[in-house]
């Protein structure tokens, strides 16, 4: 680092480099740009995304360090357990549903539009390249 801080010839072929790169990587995302992507679903049972919850720490954390804060020392410890766990299940069965139907739109616009997104991104990887050797 120090080279690149003290030498201005090393820094500026170091900076050409890295412009030629992103240049070359926006070359590239155009050229293969009008392929078509595939994405490869991994289907998870039921069980599988219970087990991954159970065994997440911030679960663990949340039910041993905060849920007994919301616990009153006054009232039956069983049935105010019941109904804190109800309501933390069904805001985030709530939470989960609405991110499926977010994600499953916004994969359909992009899935339509992949060629265009490929070839902006080429477009703005390039731009930044050049701008590299602009303002060198």
């Amino acid at each position: 680092m120090t080279v690149i801080n003290t030498n201005q010839t090393a820094y500026l072929v170091m900076k050409l480099i890295c412009s030629s790169y992103v240049i070359y990587l926006g070359v590239m995302v155009i050229r293969y740009s009008s392929g078509k992507a595939e994405v490869k679903a991994n289907r998870y049972s039921f069980k599988s995304g219970v087990l991954i919850s159970l065994l997440n720490p911030k679960t663990l954390i949340f039910f041993g360090a905060l849920f007994p804060l919301f616990i009153q020392s006054e009232d039956s410890f069983a049935i105010q357990a019941v109904v804190l766990t109800l309501e933390l299940l069904l805001i985030t069965f709530l939470i989960h549903v609405s991110i499926s139907f977010t994600t499953e739109k916004v994969s359909t616009i992009l899935e339509n539009n992949i060629v265009l997104i490929n070839r902006l991104t080429g477009v703005l990887f390039m731009g930044i390249g050049i701008s590299g050797f602009i303002f060198s």
